[in-house]
């Protein structure tokens, strides 16, 4: 008995996959593809021993039809929680195709009518020229040797210069729809970077910023060979203001051996005032610059630095905890002007429309939103839903254009998510200008 699973059949949009975030991942195949309300489809798996995938049916067959919203999730289930590629494990019964085989058909058979109905404005030949080249870029994945893409040029495809969450959100579910995923990620790549876009199965999800997303990891920094005189450190630390420089082997292709310090340096001459630049040597090993950075505070804190290989394996930086420090505070006056922001719309929004309002305001379809028991569980999304709709605004009686506010609160969410997504990017640089006149506006006319 093959294992079969419940899939909706889509709506009028299902054939719109570059929208289906959030939405059950079965309408991103389109009507065409799921002929019936419930099409049959079987989990293909590896049989024991290594044997080549065949449609193979498991004792945990999917009971009474039930719904899933991954093809990942019901592989899983399935499965008995194995870890398993639901877009290409899933086929279908009446051809065999896979999942992911049927979604890159929709994909080729979506560009062609874009084509035909392609104006010429500029718009729809991105979209056809992404897909191009999104679509080599998988064929190369396919064949085991990934495409490579500087960061600005990728982003370029989207018709973009920098980066957003609401932008990433978007190029991550194009790559998804193509099978592929962006390493390094692409909210931890720094501007300069080659980005591989690998197989969805290849990546790796980073729920924390990488050491990679730090500026100074991918810097470059000078250092000594091993055979060099200590003077020769000595005198570098001084003209390049650095406190440790990086030792390395004589070799051809050299490799780390070490770091020389201030105070490994001074260890080493209290024990011998001539002594060598090997006798000083401090030993320390690199970090991946793919690493997460929390996992790496710990060894920063204790040495005072890390070492940061580059995705070539070369050493490509260095992160003190000045450079933790730095860029983190760079982010902490918006973080805290923010925070004042969000303190005075809710007061303002609490003080002027009454829950019951709130509550249908920020739930369009009537039904109220299950946290949103007191104004202390609104968050910035919701002050816009609330304030852009003529009825809240109406209430707090301000001689402000109403478009112009949402407009300009529109560019503070944005700038929120930026800080509390560690956007890795430069934040605008009037981004403190435009938070304080916000915090003026809302000061001058909320009385609270």
């Amino acid at each position: 008995m093959l294992t079969r699973l419940q899939v909706d059949k889509p709506g009028q949009d299902g054939d719109q996959v570059q929208e289906v975030v959030g939405e059950p991942w079965c309408s991103a195949l389109g009507a065409d593809v799921v002929e019936r309300r419930s099409a049959p489809l079987a989990h293909r798996r590896p049989l024991a021993g290594g044997e080549p995938l065949a449609h193979h049916a498991h004792a945990a067959d999917v009971a009474g039809d039930r719904k899933s919203n991954s093809p990942d999730k019901a592989a899983r289930e399935v499965t008995s929680g194995a870890h398993t590629e639901g877009w290409t494990s899933w086929v279908r019964i009446s051809d065999g195709k896979t999942l992911d085989t049927l979604r890159q058909e929709l994909l080729d058979r979506m560009a062609r009518q874009t084509k035909k109905s392609d104006t010429g404005d500029g718009h729809l030949s991105l979209s056809l020229e992404r897909h191009k080249k999104l679509k080599r870029a998988r064929r190369r994945a396919d064949e085991h040797v990934p495409e490579s893409f500087q960061l600005r040029e990728l982003i370029g495809l989207w018709g973009a210069k920098r980066r957003s969450q609401e932008l990433m959100q978007l190029v991550e579910v194009d790559l998804a729809n193509h099978g592929l995923t962006a390493r390094p990620g692409l909210m931890q790549a720094q501007p300069a970077d080659s980005i591989k876009l690998v197989h969805s199965v290849e990546g790796h999800e980073r729920l924390s910023p990488t050491v990679g997303a730090l500026p100074s990891a991918g810097a470059g920094i000078e250092g000594v060979k091993e055979n060099a005189d200590l003077q020769a450190a000595f005198t570098l630390m001084l003209l390049k203001d650095y406190s440790q420089v990086p030792v390395f082997s004589r070799s051809k292709n050299p490799v780390l051996c070490g770091a020389i310090t201030w105070k490994s340096m001074a260890r080493a001459m209290n024990s011998d005032p001539n002594c060598s630049l090997t006798q000083a040597i401090e030993p320390c090993d690199p970090v991946e610059s793919h690493r997460e950075l929390l996992e790496v505070i710990p060894e920063i804190q204790d040495k005072g630095f890390v070492f940061v290989n580059g995705n070539d394996g070369q050493v490509s930086g260095i992160v003190t905890t000045t450079d933790v420090a730095q860029r983190y505070s760079e982010a902490a006056i918006p973080f805290l002007l923010i925070g004042v922001i969000d303190t005075l719309l809710r007061r303002t929004v609490a003080e002027n429309i009454p829950m019951s309002l709130i509550n249908t305001l920020c739930s369009p379809e009537g039904e109220r939103p299950k946290d949103l028991v007191s104004a202390n569980n609104m968050t910035m999304g919701h002050y816009k839903s609330v304030l852009e709709n003529p009825e809240g605004w109406n209430r707090l009686g301000w001689p402000v254009d109403r478009a112009a506010f949402i407009k300009q609160l529109g560019v503070i969410v944005k700038i929120r998510n930026d800080i509390m997504h560690f956007n890795p990017d430069p934040l605008p640089p009037d981004c403190v200008v435009q938070l304080k006149s916000m915090i003026s506006l809302l000061r001058d006319h909320s009385r609270v």
